[in-house]
């Protein structure tokens, strides 16, 4: 317990960063600096990224705390809060946090941005200059070399020549009499010559070995060489090669996840770590517009390093995704819509193996490593990004111009999300409102999808099977004979109701267009004017649903278990039908320029 000034005592493990930054400024320094270093480092992780630096500045050596911290936490935390502002942080960083951020801000995928260098050069030339010094000696010089030749020409005057005589011939600037500097322009004056006076003054045998290698390297030998060199510190982060983040997308069958889930029982469990060591939660790890199954698992992690390696290991799964997905690691948005799509695929695979019990959820997410945990998610949609992409072929077969919009909303906007490079959700399945794809989240998500791509193989089987639409020519004739311009404008449900409506009228299916005439017969046999006094539309008799689907079912014999699906199908012909034709079930003339719901004849 800590008891503060006014007499309040506090328990360590209540302490929030927001409990600290309330404190006047004598109790926070006083809270703060009570905390063994391990919760420290936990108040400032789990603290929003623009309040960690006040929390720092607590610290009774700041320094100590600064370089305590994870690479990539010091480095979002600086994009965060902003360089400028951030200069008491960054004046702390050790060469490795130093590095890490520069690898990340100053390469523009295989290239060397410049304007990233001179960014950080400018900032640690207002850091104090044993830090410049360490990193300059310590950094890869081909990087430096690189850096060097964009900043200025190098040359070097020869012995045998005359200094009057070649005045006019050289460069302005000199350190040593010896090599002359021309730089780009004022700004890259201002960056490298206090960069060239610390190393000469430092180690000149290391200045002079710099300065014959930024002479004379080729900028792009240099550039190649210290990718090498970047890419070999990446992978250490876990940014590994292109070729290695790809399995992270790899299928994984449910029969290998459950060789691993018994491989890990057959182990046994580790003992629960005292409450005393209760975790902290990165900050990261407790912010999402949706809370998912998979935050209240990790709340429930009780041992704090079981949660520290689960947290580092859905950090470097996300650095790992981001490789494979050739997105960059610079912007706050990417890292951020990259980790949540890693916390969603874990989610889904939570969800399914433990049946979202929570005690089970935290055993599997203890035992079991995270990669494999959001495989058996991502292979959730995989599976369903693989009958989508087959229901796109069949429609290619069968004509090349049918798009998924063909089974119109919602399940050609699913078919599209899921023909995406990596399988995206259609939200408007669970949100009406919505057009978005986004990331699959839950397993009612993997539900809700295999229940439209349900709906969709139904849909495939009765109009092209059992309506004969497969038939050659049989489609193209029954588009020309229609007001269409060409199949691409043809929609599922369009289709459907043709048909329909040729066996109200005629006790025949064929997918033949109808005339204005006809569908005046056909309305009044499916409408009934409304109850309602005053209404101004009529309502589809009661009896056409049951009535459509026993003739669906007895005439194609098919399958019980495809009924739901069907119906769903079927109601939803019958809801366009009720909008666009309640109005003219009585009507003595139809102008079909304005309905969609038939294919007319020309």
């Amino acid at each position: 317990m800590k008891k503060l000034n006014r007499n309040v005592s506090i328990a360590k493990h209540d302490v929030t960063p927001d409990l600290i930054l309330k404190l006047d400024a004598g109790d926070a320094q006083s809270l703060f600096n009570s905390l063994v270093p391990e919760d420290k480092i936990g108040v400032v992780l789990s603290a929003p990224w623009l309040k960690r630096q006040q929390l720092i500045m607590l610290d009774e050596n700041p320094t100590e705390l600064v370089q305590a911290l994870p690479e990539d936490e010091i480095y979002w935390t600086i994009k965060e809060i902003g360089a400028e502002d951030a200069l008491p942080i960054i004046s702390r960083l050790s060469f490795d946090q130093l590095q890490y951020s520069i690898d990340l801000d100053c390469w523009m995928k295989d290239l060397i941005d410049m304007a990233g260098v001179t960014h950080w050069l400018r900032m640690l030339l207002r850091c104090r200059e044993e830090n410049v010094l360490a990193w300059v000696t310590r950094t890869d010089e081909r990087f430096l070399n690189f850096a060097f030749k964009k900043l200025f020409n190098v040359s070097r005057l020869s012995d045998d020549l005359d200094l009057a005589e070649a005045s006019d011939q050289l460069p302005s600037w000199t350190i040593d009499g010896l090599y002359y500097f021309q730089f780009a322009d004022d700004e890259a004056r201002q960056i490298a010559i206090p960069f060239l006076h610390l190393l000469y003054k430092t180690d000149s045998s290391y200045f002079y070995y710099l300065m014959e290698n930024t002479k004379w390297v080729s900028a792009i030998e240099l550039e190649e060489d210290a990718l090498r060199m970047r890419q070999r510190r990446m992978a250490e982060q876990g940014f590994p090669e292109l070729e290695e983040a790809w399995p992270v997308y790899q299928y994984l069958s449910a029969e290998e996840m459950q060789a691993i889930l018994d491989k890990k029982q057959h182990e046994g469990h580790a003992a629960a770590a005292s409450p005393s060591q209760l975790p902290r939660l990165r900050y990261r790890f407790t912010q999402s517009k949706q809370r998912l199954f998979v935050h209240a698992v990790l709340h429930r992690i009780a041992d704090r390093q079981i949660a520290e390696r689960v947290q580092r290991e859905i950090i470097s799964l996300t650095n790992k995704m981001m490789i494979a997905d050739c997105t960059a690691a610079r912007e706050t948005r990417d890292k951020e819509r990259a980790f949540g799509k890693v916390l969603g695929y874990i989610n889904i695979s939570l969800e399914l193996l433990s049946k979202k019990d929570l005690d089970t959820a935290v055993r599997l997410m203890g035992e079991v490593p995270i990669h494999f945990l959001f495989r058996a998610g991502y292979s959730q949609a995989l599976t369903l990004q693989n009958s989508a992409r087959g229901f796109y072929a069949l429609l290619q077969n069968m004509d090349s111009k049918l798009q998924p919009d063909f089974f119109g909303p919602p399940w050609g906007e699913t078919i599209a999300g899921l023909r995406s490079a990596r399988p995206l959700f259609f939200e408007g399945n669970l949100v009406k409102e919505s057009s978005a794809c986004r990331e699959f989240e839950t397993l009612e998500d993997i539900r809700v999808t295999g229940s439209v791509l349900d709906v969709t193989a139904i849909i495939t089987k009765v109009l092209f099977d059992c309506f004969g639409l497969q038939g050659p020519g049989v489609m193209k004739a029954a588009v020309a004979e229609s007001t269409l311009e060409d199949t691409s404008e043809l929609r599922a449900q369009q289709l459907f109701l043709t048909v329909l409506a040729r066996h109200v009228l005629y006790g025949k299916t064929e997918p033949a267009p109808v005339t204005a005439a006809e569908l005046q017969k056909f309305l009044p046999r499916v409408f009934t004017a409304s109850a309602k006094k005053g209404a101004v539309s009529a309502t589809l008799t009661e009896s056409l649903l049951p009535d459509t689907m026993n003739w669906l079912r007895l005439q194609y014999r098919l399958a019980e278990d495809t009924m739901p699906a069907l119906q769903a199908f079927v109601q939803d012909c019958l809801e366009v039908l009720e909008q666009e034709c309640g109005a003219l079930a009585d009507a003595r003339d139809i102008d079909t320029r304005y309905l969609s719901a038939f294919l007319f004849r020309k």
